[in-house]
């Protein structure tokens, strides 16, 4: 006898839950093709042009007698003087900004300091840079002045003076060479000219009295001259006083 066995149940398939679909970015047709919009495209915003400042056009002068030059600088010549509130139209600058080439003196255009006018209508940047400056001009150079020769020592010095307290009024020179009295050599006493004169024997001296009976004050000069005039020693000045010198020795010495 045959048993049978009931049949192995059979497992149900299990439904499987699709994905949800993508999102598709919808088509634009154009005439070249099909393009796709982002959805998530950020619109851009323009920017907005820098308005460009006005250039000036007037410059007043700010201060009187200004020089008004051939180029921006104090090295180029000077054309002609401004007066105080004068005003010219604006032509250039130079690349710093501090010359301004302005219109016009003497019929012509020239350059002023910018720190010495006024600049209406504008900042300085605004003005245009100048296309053509003028060339540096070379500076001419100084002469040197000539030197003064100098002149060659006198032949006589003065060695000594001596003042004494008492005795004549007098002034009394004495002329030597290497100790020796020199005779004939001429002395010259300011302002008592009468006393001018060779130096005599035997001892090489000339003498002016200026008071027999006392002192008198005074101021002098003494020197010696060749037979031309022409002074050959030092000056001696002398102060003679009551008290203490009545009488003066003026020594001179050949060098």
């Amino acid at each position: 006898m045959v048993t049978s066995q009931p049949p192995t149940p059979t497992p149900s398939p299990q439904a499987t839950t699709p994905p949800p679909p993508t999102s598709t970015p919808t088509p634009k047709s154009s005439g070249q093709g099909t393009t796709f919009e982002s959805p998530l495209a950020t619109p851009t915003q323009s920017k907005q042009p820098t308005p460009t400042p006005k250039a000036p056009t007037k410059a007043v002068v700010t201060t009187d007698n200004l020089n008004i030059r051939t180029g921006p600088g104090l090295v180029y010549p000077i054309i002609d003087k401004a007066k105080i509130n004068t005003e010219f139209q604006i032509v250039a600058r130079n690349k710093a900004g501090d010359w301004i080439q302005v219109c016009c003196i003497k019929g012509k255009k020239g350059w002023a300091s910018a720190k010495y006018l006024r600049i209406e209508g504008g900042p300085v940047s605004a003005i245009k840079i100048a296309a053509n400056i003028p060339p540096t001009p070379t500076p001419r150079p100084r002469p040197r002045p000539t030197p003064t020769p100098t002149p060659p020592p006198l032949p006589y010095v003065l060695t000594s003076i001596k003042c004494l307290g008492s005795g004549t009024a007098e002034l009394k020179v004495f002329v030597r060479a290497g100790g020796k009295p020199q005779i004939g050599v001429n002395v010259v006493f300011v302002p008592v000219g009468v006393c001018n004169g060779p130096t005599n024997p035997p001892d090489g001296s000339r003498g002016c009295i200026l008071k027999v009976d006392g002192p008198l004050p005074g101021n002098w000069q003494v020197y010696l001259t060749d037979e031309a005039g022409n002074r050959i020693s030092d000056v001696a000045n002398i102060k003679t006083d009551s008290s203490g010198c009545i009488r003066a020795e003026i020594y001179f010495d050949h060098r």
